[in-house]
């Protein structure tokens, strides 16, 4: 008989991606720039990306009022927007 769990992807460790990406963006919301932020919200809803929504490349962080507008909205409609604070986030602190 199979151990429980044979075959199946290991979970991911969503503490330590969240960390990860925090870290990442100097705990600042990417949208407003708000210091001390620390709600990691994905780019692409798991709904987009089922296999790989736990990436960190998929997370951004916000900070709660950016979060709730993003819920707000609607994830999908401000995938865009997150993906062009994202990119300029990364350009202006990457060699």
């Amino acid at each position: 008989m199979p151990k429980l769990g044979a075959g199946r992807p290991k979970k991911p460790d969503i503490a330590a991606i969240h960390k990860l990406v925090r870290e990442r963006f100097g705990h600042r919301c990417v949208l407003c720039g708000r210091p001390r932020s620390g709600h990691v919200h994905e780019i692409e809803p798991r709904s987009k990306r089922p296999l790989d929504w736990d990436d960190a490349e998929n997370m951004v962080n916000l900070c709660g009022s950016c979060h709730d507008y993003v819920h707000t909205v609607g994830t999908a409609k401000c995938a865009d927007i997150l993906l062009i604070a994202a990119a300029r986030h990364r350009a202006r602190t990457e060699p």
